[in-house]
C-alpha cells in the first residue's frame, strides 16, 4: 500500500498523474484498448438481452414502461452529472493528486445538487404522468447521481492510465450484477422495484 503521495502517485506501478504511457508503447495500447473495450461492450450488452429475454417473461410490460418514463428525466439529469470533469482528467497533459482530489469532490457536489433537484421535482413528475408509482422511483433513482460520482475520477485514471482491461473487467461485471439484482428481483414478486434494484446494484 502507498505510504507517501509520491507513492500514491506510482501505486501498482503506474503514474496515475503523470504521463502513464510512453509515446512508442500508445499505439499499440491504444489498438489493443479499442478491442479490449470493443469486446466488453459486445460482451455487456449480450448479458443485458439475455437478462431482459428473461425479465419480459417475468414482469409484464407495464412494468418497463413505468420505468422508462422515470429515466426519461433522470437520464437527462445525468447528463450533467460530471461536467466533463471526467473528460478533463484524461485529457489532461500533467495532473496532480490535488487536482483530481479537487474535480471529484466537485463532480459530487453536482451530483449532490442534481439529486436535490429531482427530490424536488419528483412531486411535480408523479402530476404529470398522474401515477404515484412515478414519486418513489424517482427518488430512488436520484441516488444513482451519487453514486456515480463516487467512481466516475477512479474511471477517468483507468481510462488516462490506458487500462483497458480493467475498464473491461468493470462493465462485465456491471452488466452481470444488474442482471442478477434484476431477475432476482423479478423471481421474488418485485414487479418494477426488480428494475430499479437492479440499475442502483449496477
Amino acid at each position: 500500500m502507498p505510504t507517501s503521495l509520491a507513492d500514491e502517485t506510482r501505486y501498482q506501478g503506474i503514474d496515475w498523474f503523470g504521463t502513464p504511457v510512453p509515446l512508442e508503447n500508445l499505439k499499440k495500447r491504444s489498438v489493443r484498448g479499442v478491442l479490449v473495450n470493443v469486446g466488453g461492450g459486445v460482451g455487456s450488452q449480450i448479458i443485458r438481452i439475455t437478462s431482459l429475454v428473461f425479465l419480459a417473461r417475468l414482469l409484464v410490460p407495464e412494468d418497463f414502461g413505468l420505468i422508462a418514463m422515470a429515466m426519461v428525466f433522470v437520464g437527462l439529469a445525468a447528463q450533467l452529472n460530471d461536467a466533463g470533469l471526467t473528460a478533463a482528467t484524461i485529457r489532461f497533459p500533467q495532473l496532480n493528486h490535488a487536482q483530481s482530489s479537487n474535480m471529484y469532490w466537485v463532480t459530487f457536489a453536482l451530483s449532490a445538487v442534481l439529486t436535490c433537484l429531482i427530490l424536488l421535482i419528483a412531486p411535480y413528475l408523479q402530476a404529470i404522468y398522474d401515477d404515484p408509482r412515478i414519486h418513489g422511483v424517482v427518488i430512488v433513482l436520484s441516488v444513482t447521481f451519487l453514486l456515480s460520482a463516487c467512481d466516475s475520477q477512479h474511471r477517468a485514471l483507468l481510462r488516462r492510465a490506458l487500462r483497458f482491461n480493467e475498464l473491461a473487467r468493470i462493465t462485465l461485471w456491471t452488466a452481470a450484477i444488474t442482471a442478477v439484482v434484476s431477475l432476482w428481483g423479478a423471481c421474488a414478486n418485485w414487479g418494477y422495484w426488480a428494475l430499479v434494484a437492479g440499475v442502483l446494484s449496477g
